[in-house]
């Protein structure tokens, strides 16, 4: 639950910023609002409330594929269900006779389990939210647990290359510390040897 908490504050800041409301707007037009994976699992249920639109609503949409799925209508709400894998388009305004200042609530159901539930603020006449849904079935558990499992394998192997590489790094600077040691054995015995020649000479 913490990851769809972060993806919901996440989409709500991006609606929040993405809106531009003015003073006597007649029509404030949120930005496309896509809605996938573990957000969109079935069953999926997307809710839209809002102020009563004395002057009607307007609503339909769009599925690529042959499902439908049910879109419900009405004055305070907007509620579109499915149980199909599809991606979805949905078109949605609420329409009054003057300029009102509310919050829309959008709420997402995903397999069942709200995981998005957001507020859009406006000061408008006329509202239009367009929704983009890719619907899909949630993995089962063994499915998961394998995903899981197959990710920590590849996360091992990568652990066990980097060691690899760095024991071979080592051994290499090993066998250079060696040679080296070597090298500096060979002068000083040498230096050595040429000092105890010339107190020999000197006797």
């Amino acid at each position: 639950m913490g990851i769809n908490k972060f993806l919901s504050l996440s989409l709500m800041l991006l609606v929040l910023l993405s809106v531009s409301v003015t003073v006597n707007a007649q029509t404030v037009v949120v930005p496309l609002i896509e809605i996938a994976g573990s957000s969109a699992y079935l069953p999926f249920n997307l809710l839209v409330t809002f102020l009563r639109a004395d002057h009607g609503v307007d609503s339909h949409f769009e599925a690529i594929g042959s499902s439908k799925p049910l879109l419900e209508k009405g004055l305070e709400a907007i509620a579109f269900k499915t149980s199909e894998v599809d991606t979805y388009t949905i078109w949605f305004s609420a329409i009054y006779g003057k300029a009102m200042n509310q919050t829309l609530w959008v709420t997402v159901y995903s397999g069942n389990i709200e995981t998005l539930k957001y507020p859009i603020p406006v000061y408008a006449a006329k509202v239009s939210l367009t929704f983009k849904i890719r619907t899909s079935i949630q993995p089962n558990i063994e499915d998961q647990m394998n995903r899981v499992q197959s990710s920590l394998i590849n996360e091992l192997k990568g652990v066990g290359a980097r060691m690899d590489s760095s024991l071979k790094g080592m051994n290499d600077r090993y066998d250079n510390l060696q040679l080296l040691m070597i090298v500096l054995v060979a002068v000083v015995g040498y230096n050595l040897f040429e000092s105890l020649r010339r107190q020999q000479r000197g006797r």
